[in-house]
């Protein structure tokens, strides 16, 4: 996923990066943040400042996101998370996703003539919160409050309509967690059920009757958030991690074992060459994605089969070194052929495409944190200011 503004500050005392010879290059001792907006890169640059790990300092950031790039984030969204845990050598998966709530069927979309591309009918539980929440449990040192306090500074400068009752949900949301008295992990629980099965919640359960929503009280109250391995190729001594398929992350690596037997470094870094190797394989494994990834609780995904060298090395062959592919060209991983049979095409078209936003950061422990907050297209949920996605 793209974004279309990137920001890169390295925090305490680093210089600001600087290009030489069209090359950029930086140093750091504490640690780095790369997000979308100016404020949401402060906000992770701050709580790094105050003493917090590379965990706090995203969640700082991906909160303050939700303001900073509301156009592609949304406080109600959703946000995968990867974490780097340095103390313990491993990488782990939050899957920051909302499941779409009980009353949207088949049937029901069925009747309304599908499922529509925005509004409140596919507006799904938000995930990005709670996976924020248990980030903060599970690897974070800051309370809910101190994160959120750069958020909170954002929102009461804002102009927005939604600005002012974001605020106060966020307020009652740290004023839940002061009942914990000084008890960060019990602190955060009582902010993830403020929010999920407690005031909140019936907040969001009233509007969302009222207007022709899905949205129930029930489905917010069953939501936790999950935690996986990463999904792992090699790639050239590299082992690289992205999430399931519940997400696009596996055609990136289906990608590098295409253009693993390809020398990219002779081509040269942003030649045509190798722009054009890297865009052609790109194309077939969003072909695949498109046919083959799904929901993993409700889908036979073939996962395995998509990611085996046999199989890349198949579609490896359909790359064209001098023209470009213009029709979707998925294979058929079941069969370990090259492409699947009886399947219409879809040309390539261009223009312009609405997209997520995203947040990197890495402390001086060696924590990293990996994230892609999204969701837009949905509705205000009501007076608690929390636009949800769809």
């Amino acid at each position: 996923m793209r974004t279309t503004t990137l920001l890169l500050a390295l925090a305490l005392g680093a210089p600001v990066a600087a290009q030489t010879a069209g090359t950029w290059k930086g140093t750091g001792t504490h640690g780095a943040v790369a997000a979308g907006g100016q404020g949401a890169v402060d906000a992770g640059l701050s709580t790094l400042k105050a003493g917090g790990n590379a965990i706090d300092a995203a969640v700082a950031t991906i909160l303050a996101l939700s303001v900073t790039d509301s156009n592609s984030f949304c406080f109600g969204g959703e946000a995968p998370i990867l974490v780097y845990d340095a103390k313990r050598g491993v990488v782990e998966v939050l899957v920051g996703l909302g499941a779409a709530p009980g009353l949207a069927t088949r049937e029901h979309f069925t009747k309304r003539g599908g499922i529509p591309r925005q509004g409140i009918e596919p507006a799904a539980i938000p995930g990005a919160f709670d996976a924020c929440i248990t980030a903060l449990d599970r690897y974070g040192t800051k309370t809910f409050a101190q994160v959120a306090e750069p958020m909170l500074a954002l929102l009461e400068r804002g102009d927005k309509d939604w600005h002012s009752d974001l605020a106060k949900t966020v307020r009652r949301l740290i004023n839940a967690e002061k009942e914990a008295r000084g008890d960060r992990k019990r602190g955060l629980r009582l902010v993830a059920d403020y929010f999920y099965r407690g005031p909140i919640a019936r907040e969001i359960d009233e509007w969302s009757k009222a207007n022709g929503g899905l949205i129930r009280y029930a489905d917010l109250a069953r939501h936790r958030t999950p935690i996986e391995d990463p999904v792992t190729i090699d790639y050239r001594g590299h082992t690289v991690c992205k999430g399931g398929v519940w997400t696009q992350g596996p055609f990136l690596l289906q990608t590098l074992q295409l253009l693993e037997p390809f020398d990219l470094k002779s081509a040269g870094h942003n030649r045509a060459e190798t722009i054009h190797l890297a865009v052609e394989a790109m194309k077939l494994a969003f072909a695949d994605r498109d046919v083959y990834y799904a929901d993993p609780y409700f889908a036979d995904v073939p996962l395995k089969e998509l990611l085996s060298p046999k199989y890349a090395d198949g579609r490896r062959a359909l790359i064209d070194a001098q023209h470009a592919s213009l029709v979707q060209r998925p294979g058929d991983p079941r069969h370990s052929t090259t492409l699947l049979e009886k399947f219409d095409p879809r040309i390539g078209v261009g223009g312009p495409a609405k997209d997520t936003t995203t947040c990197v950061v890495a402390d001086d422990q060696g924590n990293v944190v990996a994230a892609t907050p999204s969701g837009f297209t949905g509705a205000l949920a009501g007076k608690t200011g929390v636009w949800l996605g769809s």
